[in-house]
């Protein structure tokens, strides 16, 4: 009775640990993806229907990249003018129904840092001649 169960814990702890990982890979490939459309509109200027195919590449060569899948992941792209969003669908072991599918979507949001640290330096200058006085 002990050999069953311990097997039985097994397989789920291996079912368990490869789900997990599709779910922290396709994270960490959106998180890239949502960065490349980021960057590529920030730095470069482009139009935002080039920084969503550059995102939409990304993504594509990271959903191929992935050893076991179960299923071919579904993947979006949206980019706007201030953030980016990726997300990834997929089903890892199709036989279960829906019972392990996963959706991850991460949104990037767009940083503008010059109007911030401007805020910031004349608060500070204020605070300054406020202690001044």
């Amino acid at each position: 009775m002990i050999v069953p169960c311990i097997v039985v814990i097994t397989a789920l702890l291996l079912v368990l640990t490869a789900y997990v990982h599709n779910r922290v890979w396709f994270r960490s490939a959106g998180y890239e993806a949502a960065l490349i459309g980021n960057g590529r509109y920030a730095a470069v200027g482009e139009e935002l229907a080039q920084a969503r195919a550059a995102a939409d590449q990304r993504a594509n060569e990271r959903a191929a990249d992935l050893p076991f899948t179960g299923t071919t992941p579904d993947h979006t792209v949206d980019c706007s003018g201030h953030q980016t969003k990726v997300g990834y669908s997929g089903q890892h072991f199709p036989m279960f129904d829906n019972l392990f599918g996963w959706n991850e979507e991460v949104t990037v949001i767009k940083v503008r840092p010059v109007p911030i640290l401007r805020a910031a330096r004349a608060v500070k200058g204020i605070a300054g001649e406020l202690q001044d006085q």
